[in-house]
């Protein structure tokens, strides 16, 4: 098994063929005096082989060395400790001329089976151990990366998918390759890429279609990155442990300032700009209504938005209050500056510090349930989820997926030059928005049927839901309201903002038994929680109402329903 340069000094017609049974039975001899054991290698001068070889076979040691661990000058591979099956099969296949090593291919020949089979014993029981090959450290580490996950251009697997995970070979089938000489693994590779060693096995198949699909200097960096390894390692028993429970969550339990943190505003404002800031800023624009497909997916989708625009369709069920999913993402979730529906679609999942985990989308749109609608999230696989999402999804056709979004959430407006306040937002709410909100912020009905959401009061968002921020009520507030005719200026956006997020509302479901340590747990933000305005203190309403149950599971949970 010399080095490649070696190889092309000995032409493929010097080979020396095994006269006879031919590369299968002599495959089959050699692998049988393995299970023949000691008592049938006794017959053989295994030590003589290595050693001193034969009038027609040279020592093998005069290339792979006494100890089996190969030579870099000569181009010999590391034998020692290599599966024993797998090396008298290569022998065989030198012998019979189906694997190319034009050094070997005269050797082997010379080689009777039990030889074959006394040496792959022999030097299979030997020691492997790390030989300091000339390594290109750069190329090694660059190779890790191949070596474990392939290159999924080229339609290559990670190497360690055959080779094991320590490149520790794979029984009788595929060789370790761990600390091997990095000269050899390259000429080896040569010989299936040009084509010279055409396969003969299902796994050489699948090294001469590696060999030739990978970037050359993918292939040399994959090298490098095993000849690198220890040989002796082994492979991984087991598999690893898995943390697959979440932590016990822990909330801030220090005072917060008995004011509000308006820091918190001009924070989110200064990241807004940043993010527009980005050259690759993406501005997507949402499919037309009309553009919803035919059939069930359309269906579903359809079925979404419906749900989406009559969301009180579910009060009693779902939703507790008086609103409805397109009173804060306007448009059906499709107006860019009311907290479009697409980018959520797109950022999930996310890590969101409100509930400090990665939250899927389900469970983002499980968050709107529980705090802007003050009610009882469906769970993931319930059909009104389904629908939700897919809706969610659709609008967000044609969005590339970690794109920078131009429109995310609500407008951040910058701080006004007088801090925000209660009379002014006071009377901007009485000439601008009691009209439709109502005097007591109760909103308008006709009939059952809400018309204007409230605002405020038992049947409005909870102190839970981002609303509740003034920062984000704000940014809605000047972008969309009043509805059709938004003109007030930043000052009275931050001011009504204020007043009306100064009002009570339900309970925050998170509650911890006391308006104190729910606000420092869960309102470390730009709100009035806890905080002592003209109308009262926020939040002390006590613990929240019982909120509505979801329906048992045989009426919702699963399409495969058995037949009544």
């Amino acid at each position: 098994m010399p080095d490649h340069a070696a190889l092309k000094t000995t032409p493929p017609e010097a080979r020396r063929p095994v006269a006879g049974a031919g590369w299968t039975g002599l495959l089959t001899l050699a692998l049988a005096s393995l299970g023949l054991g000691a008592a049938a290698h006794a017959e053989v001068d295994v030590t003589a082989l290595v050693t001193e070889g034969t009038d027609m076979v040279p020592a093998c040691s005069s290339c792979h060395g006494v100890d089996g661990l190969g030579d870099a000058d000569v181009g010999a591979p590391m034998i020692a400790g290599m599966n024993a099956e797998y090396l008298a099969a290569m022998l065989a296949a030198f012998a019979d001329g189906t694997r190319v090593g034009y050094t070997m291919n005269g050797i082997a020949p010379e080689l009777s089976a039990e030889e074959m089979g006394a040496l792959a014993a022999h030097y299979a029981a030997m020691p492997a151990s790390s030989k300091d090959w000339e390594i290109d450290a750069a190329a090694a580490e660059a190779g890790g990366a191949i070596a474990h996950d392939g290159i999924v251009a080229a339609g290559v697997p990670g190497c360690v998918s055959c080779h094991g995970q320590n490149g520790e070979g794979t029984g009788g089938v595929f060789p370790r390759i761990a600390g091997q000489l990095p000269d050899y693994m390259t000429a080896r590779i040569e010989l299936w890429s040009t084509g010279e060693d055409e396969p003969d096995t299902p796994e050489e198949a699948i090294m001469a279609r590696i060999a030739t699909s990978a970037p050359a200097d993918a292939m040399a960096e994959a090298i490098a990155y095993f000849a690198g390894l220890d040989p002796a390692a082994g492979p991984d028993l087991g598999y690893p442990v898995l943390d697959t429970e979440w932590p016990v969550q822990s909330y801030n339990t220090k005072p917060l300032p008995d004011e509000i943190i308006w820091s918190k505003a001009e924070a989110a404002y200064a990241a807004q700009e940043k993010r527009l800031a980005d050259p690759n800023l993406y501005e997507h624009v949402p499919p037309a209504f009309s553009e919803i497909p035919e059939g069930d997916l359309g269906d579903m989708i359809r079925l979404g938005r419906e749900i989406f625009t009559n969301t009180q369709a579910l009060k009693g069920t779902f939703v507790g209050n008086d609103l409805t999913c397109s009173n804060c993402h306007m448009n059906a979730g499709a107006n860019p500056n009311a907290a479009p529906i697409w980018a959520t679609a797109v950022d999930f999942p996310a890590y969101r510090s409100k509930n400090k985990h990665v939250n899927t989308l389900a469970e983002r749109v499980a968050g709107c349930f529980r705090y802007s609608m003050d009610g009882t999230p469906p769970p993931a696989q319930h059909k009104v989820m389904v629908a939700i999402e897919s809706y969610m999804t659709w609008l967000a056709t044609g969005a590339p997926l970690g794109a920078v979004q131009k429109a995310r959430g609500y407008v951040y407006l910058p701080m006004p030059a007088e801090t925000p306040d209660y009379a002014r937002g006071e009377a901007v709410y009485a000439e601008r928005c009691a009209v439709c909100h109502a005097e007591d912020g109760s909103g308008l009905k006709q009939g059952d049927r809400v018309v204007f959401p409230p605002v405020w009061g038992p049947n409005s968002y909870n102190w839970g839901a981002g609303m509740h921020q003034i920062e984000k009520a704000t940014g809605f507030i000047k972008a969309n309201m009043p509805l059709g005719n938004a003109n007030l200026t930043d000052q009275e956006a931050w001011d009504v903002a204020l007043y009306i997020d100064s009002q009570e509302r339900p309970q925050d479901p998170r509650w911890l038994g006391s308006v104190e340590a729910t606000r420092w747990a869960f309102h470390n933000n730009v709100s009035t929680y806890g905080l002592e305005m003209p109308s009262g203190l926020m939040g002390d309403t006590g613990a929240p109402l019982e909120k509505p149950a979801p329906q048992p599971w045989a009426n919702w949970s699963s399409p495969w329903k058995p037949a009544e």
